[in-house]
């Protein structure tokens, strides 16, 4: 007799992260996981190392992480006790993402997993459940992602996200950094 049906969906269930709000004490954590990942994915896109050091510190420091927390949502994936990935979403400042939204409107701000479980399913499904806060405003829902960062924008695809526009990264030295490209869901219509 074989175990193959049921070892596989073991192997399903144990690979399956549990989704819960972040909370306070998760901010340690969370910094240290969205710098890691970024570098892993984007530290060598930076012509200036300066450059990558500025960006961890204004954007994935502990103190920038603080200010989601207080601003914005966050859902992790957390699997065997592991923060394994998570989902920054909330509502748009004006002007961001290249002035494509209107102020408020909501957008997901950051998907980041674990090197290691990159294609394992994690960012589809805090994914799908940052789209399903999201769609509750009745609203076009925005992102942007890195020209090079294909994976992501096929990801983004498959759950409705259309090109838009694009936006020149900025840097602290004003190295050339490429472009994010701005995408969006359209608000279903009802």
């Amino acid at each position: 007799s074989s175990c193959y049906g049921r070892c596989a969906m073991a192997a399903q269930v144990a690979m399956t992260p549990l989704l819960r709000p972040a909370q306070a004490s998760d901010l340690g954590p969370l910094a240290i996981l969205a710098r890691e990942t970024y570098s892993a994915a984007f530290g060598h896109t930076f012509e200036v190392a300066a450059d990558l050091a500025s960006h961890l510190e204004t954007h994935l420091s502990e103190a920038a992480v603080a200010l989601w927390l207080a601003e914005d949502r966050v859902t992790v994936a957390e699997l065997d006790g592991r923060l394994v990935g998570f989902a920054h979403f909330g509502p748009t400042l004006k002007g961001s993402y290249g002035g494509f939204p209107h102020e408020g409107d909501p957008a997901l701000h950051r998907l980041y997993v674990a090197r290691d479980l990159l294609n394992a399913g994690v960012g589809g499904t805090l994914l799908r459940a940052a789209l399903a806060n999201m769609e509750a405003m009745g609203r076009d829902i925005y992102l942007d992602v890195w020209e090079e960062n294909h994976g992501a924008q096929r990801l983004y695809a498959r759950h409705g996200f259309a090109p838009l526009g694009r936006v020149k990264l900025e840097t602290a030295s004003g190295a050339d950094a490429g472009f994010d490209f701005v995408m969006v869901r359209r608000r279903v219509a009802g």
